[in-house]
């Protein structure tokens, strides 16, 4: 009798009947530890979405800046499924992704998940690298993953599973078994706690065999809403190699994953790059022991790029990109700076008193809302563009200096804007600020 099981657990195997609902693959958690102060992380996807109505010159560069950048991590991981991190930025992307367990509940927004790394089978790793290209939705193949996790065999599958699976496997119909054989198997060899294990699948097989399915039906039983109180809430983790992650999910179809590289200090000719993170095989497991979920295509940042770059430096790029939301509240600033110098001058201009005015309040709203050394990294990168003379990249870079100054000064307030108003006017009466052409406007 012992032989026979060997037997029939052989076969099952060999006909891949292993993934029958069982824990099946091995998964090596990631060491972290859970850290009680967020990170100063930067959320570029937010700062896009904050650029998408403003009609300015200097907020359209920005956004075309922030696009093109997010575009090109998530082309990378598509291509690659890496992404190459620097220090001190922020990393943020939406993953489609699926449910492995079915039985298991599906996580709840407010759960804490264990990164891993996952050996998966073949078949699985096949299916979610392929599926996007072959144009299969992500509903047809996470149902077309239920089903075989559940143990369906190619000749039990509706039509359009069946197409499904051929469109990525070509030989599916023996790849995947034949049932009578399976059938064979399950009467006359298995012990009855095998069996009992087959049986446990039975209801969620003749579920995907229908034709006229509904999804979101079929996933309130295969994966039905967890009704636990999470008792790890979802939170920053740091990991052994010092990167912090952030990882949520309502669901199991899609997961919001961030990354902050924490900024070290390091000799200026030193790289920038810290490491390559893969995204390939990550598994997260909600620490509620509901369904594991594997992260599969990136969802693209939504936003087209409408114009070209203008009057922005690559050093301006750069910082954009490591503290995008600083950068959009630098070009508020800027935007609320030229406001407040039409109201004060007719015709402004370059060089001139208006000019002045502008720098002065532009540097203080920077300073009040991204700190004094915040701002002055922006501010410098203005400055260092090509196109600007010595005299007026001086002249700028001093009224600059008066306009920090003076917000060091200001209560940070309601009144803080027209303070900063009252003393740009005072430090252009008292010659305080540099002025080029001596030309009131």
């Amino acid at each position: 009798m012992k032989l026979n099981v060997i037997i029939g657990f052989v076969l099952l195997t060999s006909l891949g009947c292993s993934t029958l609902g069982k824990r099946d693959f091995s998964l090596q958690e990631l060491k972290h530890h859970m850290v009680t102060k967020a990170p100063p992380f930067q959320n570029l996807r937010d700062a896009i979405v904050q650029t998408k109505n403003y009609k300015s010159e200097e907020m359209r560069s920005l956004r075309n800046a922030l696009i093109a950048h997010q575009r090109s991590l998530e082309e990378q991981i598509q291509k690659n499924k890496t992404i190459q991190i620097e220090y001190g930025h922020s990393y943020e992307f939406e993953f489609e992704s699926f449910c492995l367990d079915p039985g298991q509940s599906s996580p709840s927004k407010d759960v804490f998940f264990r990164p891993s790394k996952a050996v998966l089978p073949h078949w699985l790793r096949t299916i979610v690298s392929e599926y996007k290209a072959k144009g299969i939705p992500q509903n047809d193949t996470q149902l077309l993953i239920w089903s075989l996790r559940s143990g369906m065999r190619f000749d039990e599958m509706n039509m359009q599973d069946q197409d499904n699976l051929k469109k990525i496997f070509p030989d599916a119909t023996t790849r995947f078994g034949n049932s009578q054989i399976e059938d064979f198997v399950e009467d006359n060899i298995l012990p009855a706690q095998a069996k009992d294990v087959i049986s446990k699948f039975e209801s969620f097989k003749s579920l995907l065999k229908q034709t006229n399915r509904n999804y979101d039906e079929i996933s309130e039983i295969i994966a039905p809403r967890s009704k636990r109180v999470a008792e790890q809430k979802v939170s920053w983790i740091q990991l052994d190699n010092g990167l912090l992650m952030r990882v949520s999910s309502e669901g199991y179809s899609r997961v919001n994953f961030k990354i902050y590289a924490p900024d070290v200090k390091r000799k200026p000719d030193s790289e920038n790059l810290l490491r390559t993170f893969s995204f390939d095989g990550l598994v997260i497991s909600p620490a509620d022991r509901g369904q594991r979920v594997l992260l599969a295509s990136a969802i693209p940042m939504s936003g087209e790029i409408t114009a070209p770059l203008k009057n922005v430096t690559a050093e301006e790029i750069k910082l954009s990109i490591k503290y995008p939301s600083d950068a959009v509240m630098v070009v508020k600033n800027a935007i609320a700076a030229q406001v407040l110098t039409n109201k004060y001058y007719k015709i402004p201009k370059d060089h001139t008193e208006s000019n002045a005015f502008k720098h002065f309040i532009w540097s203080g709203l920077n300073s009040r809302d991204v700190g004094r050394e915040q701002a002055q990294k922006f501010l410098d990168a203005h400055e260092m563009n090509a196109s600007f003379s010595k005299d007026s990249s001086k002249m700028d870079r001093h009224n600059n200096k008066k306009g920090l100054d003076a917000a060091d000064k200001i209560p940070k307030d309601e009144n803080f804007q027209k303070n900063l108003t009252n003393a740009a006017h005072e430090a252009i009466k008292n010659d305080e600020l540099v002025i080029l052409i001596k030309e009131r406007q």
